[in-house]
This record gives structure tokens, C-alpha cells and sequence, in this order.
């Protein structure tokens, strides 16, 4: 499917709230296209209405204006320059990147990398670091998105308060019991759920 043409079915999973699927299609394009940096920024604006602070540094990695910490959740949770690697999903050399600030984090990262393991790493080359890698499992799984939440994500923390003020409820995950708000009956209801405005993820037209 051409990339314009899968962008805008993101666009539409977001305005009628399936952000899991949105994210499954963004993932299919950065490991299609790779060195495609916002791709990676718009994939990390769907795991932060996760809340998953580590995989929104981690596709935000290699831009300059990244958050710092969420930087730092990915540089925790993938904490060896092996996984850190293979985290990022790159392929090529990192001249391909579009931006000196990509280039250089990416050559920070190999080098570390071949430093530690004592030989030359390569990024088309997962065995090459191999070594690195622990038995581990490095993508936490993900938490149900909310609305609450979803507002903090995009910028709107007023909003996302709004939403909560209605008071908890107790839901059980598979894993965890877990706050879930209700959104209030005054918040603005547009694109399925209740008070989110998701075209705040579309990406700008050309």
C-alpha cells in the first residue's frame, strides 16, 4: 500500500479511535521505510496516549527536540548499546539519516556498541551485536489508552483534567488493576470517544 494512502488510514484509525491499529499500521511503516524520521515522530505520539514514556523516546530518539525524559525511560529500559540498536530498527549507514543530529546519535550508539563487544557492529547486521543482546523481553506491553490520557499526549493537561474530574473506576487488565476516569458529560464529543479531538494526530497535508 503507497505511504500516503496508509497515512491517511492512521488518520482515520485515530478519529475513530482505534489506536491500536493506528500504531500497528505505523509500525509497518517505519520498518518499511526507516530512515523516514517522521514517521518514527508520529509513532511516538501514539505510544505517549500509552503513556509508554520509553517507546516514545525511543521512536523520538533521533530527533533534536526530543523530551528529555522520555530519552532517559528509553536509555533505562533498553540500557545496553546492543539493544539500543536493535531498538531503533535503523538500515544503511547512518548517512542516510536526514539530519546531522540523527547521524550523530546513531554513530554514538554503534560506537558504543563495538566499544563494549570489542569488534565492529553494523546496523544491516543484528548477529554482529549478538552478543549484546540479553534474554529479555524490551517493549513493555502496552497499557489500554485513555481518554485522559490521550489529552495529556497531544498537549491539552487542562483538558485531560476535564475529563478525570468525573472521579475513578476500578477496571482489572490481565496484569494489573488499573484507573480508568470517565470522561465528563460537558467535554466536547467528537470521532467516537467521548471528549478527544484525535485530528490533533493527523499528520499536516502537503
Amino acid at each position: 500500500m503507497p505511504l500516503r494512502e496508509t497515512l491517511a488510514r492512521v488518520d482515520a484509525d485515530l478519529a475513530a479511535g482505534r489506536v491500536p491499529v493506528a500504531r500497528q499500521r505505523l509500525r509497518g511503516l517505519v520498518s518499511s521505510f526507516p530512515h523516514d524520521l517522521t514517521l518514527r515522530r508520529r509513532l511516538a505520539e501514539v505510544y505517549r496516549l500509552y503513556g509508554d514514556a520509553a517507546d516514545a523516546g525511543r521512536w523520538m530518539y533521533l530527533e533534536q527536540d526530543r523530551n528529555a525524559d522520555e530519552t532517559a525511560a528509553f536509555e533505562t529500559r533498553y540500557e545496553s548499546p546492543a539493544r539500543r540498536m536493535k531498538a531503533l530498527a535503523w538500515r544503511g549507514p547512518e548517512a542516510l539519516a536526514a539530519t546531522s543530529f540523527a547521524k550523530q546519535q546513531m554513530t554514538a550508539v554503534r560506537t558504543a556498541c563495538a566499544e563494549e563487544l570489542g569488534h565492529p557492529v553494523d546496523w544491516d547486521d543484528p548477529a554482529s551485536y549478538r552478543d549484546g543482546l540479553e534474554e529479555k523481553n524490551e517493549e513493555a506491553p502496552s497499557t489500554p489508552w485513555t481518554v485522559s490520557g490521550a489529552l495529556a499526549g497531544v498537549g491539552c493537561p487542562a483538558a485531560a483534567t476535564t475529563a478525570s474530574s468525573a472521579g475513578p473506576r476500578r477496571t482489572a487488565s490481565s496484569n494489573a488493576t488499573q484507573d480508568v476516569r470517565p470522561v465528563s458529560r460537558a467535554a466536547t464529543k467528537e470521532y467516537g470517544q467521548p471528549g478527544t479531538n484525535w485530528s490533533l494526530l493527523r499528520a499536516p497535508r502537503p
